[in-house]
């Protein structure tokens, strides 16, 4: 299967994540992840698309690590065929490919057949080799750390984890942000 065209999907969610103040929410407050995934699924980009909430919640994490950068977003997702797994749910126009016929050169839409290799292909948790923690006191660093984890390979897994320490709950102590990444198993 080819890349899927996403650009104008990411775009748009990149765009309607910036307009979140992430400093006072962000996508693991449940009010803030279903008022975008509202606003995603009737936007005309997202038309025919049937994209779950936690889904909606992974690519925005994935676009907010790497700084809304579209391009890099799209890259990432599909290193790991991200677009392949969630198929079901995207619109199937996006599923169709253009073939040159060698005979007159015309161009004609041909629908993507799914394949014996692609119904085997496991979910991408089960496609989680290895699995790590990173910690930092000032979200600052931590998006830094992130970032050195994920140019060595590693994948930001979840929404970020705030802890703060105190004694029997009560919150008086320096706040900690962290982050789980996960190293994916290669897919053939």
């Amino acid at each position: 299967m080819t890349n899927i065209n996403v650009k104008p999907q990411i775009t748009f969610l990149s765009k309607e994540l910036k307009k979140l103040d992430l400093e006072e929410t962000n996508l693991d407050d449940g009010k803030t992840l279903l008022n975008l995934s509202k606003i995603v699924k009737k936007s005309k980009e997202f038309k025919n698309w049937s994209l779950p909430n936690a889904q909606i919640r992974y690519i925005g994490e994935i676009l907010i690590a790497l700084e809304f950068n579209v391009n890099k977003t799209i890259d990432t997702l599909n290193e790991v065929n991200y677009f392949v797994e969630i198929k079901t749910f995207i619109d199937p126009e996006l599923l169709t490919e253009t073939k040159v016929e060698k005979k007159d050169t015309k161009i004609v839409p041909e629908k993507i057949v799914k394949d014996k290799q692609n119904t085997q292909k496991r979910l991408l948790e089960g496609r989680i080799i290895d699995y790590k923690i990173v910690k930092a006191a000032v979200t600052g660093v931590l998006e830094t750390e992130v970032k050195r984890s994920m140019s060595a390979g590693w994948i930001p897994y979840g929404g970020i984890g705030i802890d703060r320490a105190g004694m029997g709950g009560v919150a008086l102590g320096q706040m900690t942000y962290f982050q789980a990444m996960v190293k994916l198993e290669e897919v053939n």
